[in-house]
């Protein structure tokens, strides 16, 4: 698919996806393949950052935000994105423990996280239909009202992630090659 895909450069696309890439680049240090082939298409890479930058402003810390994104990564069998937010909860001091359980989609050992990581496969096997005691469950557990639609912008942004690495397939670069994972 590489043909159809290719991984841009700065002289590969157009004047608003550079001013991107330019941001990107100043976030990261660099600029993630995923980023490189969502660029074939205008929208996707703006859209996807402009999502990732809300979801960052959301009510989750850096924890709730890898637990929604790494459930939907693996329930989407993203391995780029799986790879990627494993070594980016390294940058966010996130327990190592709750980043293997995400990689091997075990339960969470802390209640409030497991009834995030619960919550988040529900919203994806109802597409988003949950039925009011699966969301009194989510809200007995200590997240709130604003938590619950905030899961459905992480779910929105693995969505444009997750399905165009899995159309794309990216290569995965190397600073995310240590958090390299495969779907069981």
């Amino acid at each position: 698919m590489a043909a159809q895909f290719p991984e841009h450069t700065s002289e590969t696309i157009s004047k608003d996806t550079k001013e991107l890439f330019q941001v990107v680049e100043k976030q990261y240090g660099f600029i993630p393949n995923l980023y490189r082939s969502m660029a074939t298409s205008d929208v996707l890479p703006k859209s996807y950052a402009y999502l990732n930058d809300m979801f960052n402003k959301s009510a989750f810390d850096a924890t709730g935000y890898l637990v929604v994104t790494m459930t939907a990564s693996r329930i989407n069998g993203c391995t780029y994105c799986m790879a990627a937010h494993t070594v980016a909860s390294e940058w966010f001091e996130v327990d190592k423990s709750v980043i293997e359980d995400l990689r091997n989609g075990a339960a969470l050992s802390d209640p409030k996280l497991e009834a995030l990581r619960v919550f988040t496969l529900k919203m994806i096997d109802s597409a988003g239909a949950v039925r009011n005691h699966e969301l009194e469950a989510f809200l007995s557990a200590g997240w709130t009202p604003t938590h619950a639609l905030d899961v459905v912008v992480g779910l929105a942004l693995k969505t444009l992630s997750n399905f165009s690495n899995n159309l794309s397939n990216p290569s995965l670069d190397q600073q995310f090659a240590k958090g390299i994972w495969e779907e069981a």
